[in-house]
């Protein structure tokens, strides 16, 4: 081979170098961005208290069903049944 044409050979694997290095530097900075993000997603799901799905009037019948049943005992217990 002639000296130009492992000049040229160098020149063009030094732009291959160079081109990879950037797109390296690339997909490290986006594995960091993503790392960052999943680890702010996992703190924002270990930190919120868990929410109770039933709606509210559900526990409005169970305090009143259980306000029964007490009042009921209460009755009985008095003899007033």
């Amino acid at each position: 081979m002639k000296p130009q044409q492992l000049e040229q050979q160098l020149v063009d694997l030094q732009k291959q170098v160079a081109t990879m290095q950037s797109e390296i530097q690339s997909l490290t900075s986006q594995i960091k961005r993503l790392q960052t993000a999943e680890f702010l997603e996992e703190e924002k799901t270990v930190f919120q208290p868990v929410k109770d799905s039933r709606p509210k009037n559900e526990w409005l019948k169970v305090a009143l069903i259980l306000g029964g049943i007490l009042l009921w005992l209460l009755l009985e217990k008095n003899h007033l049944l």
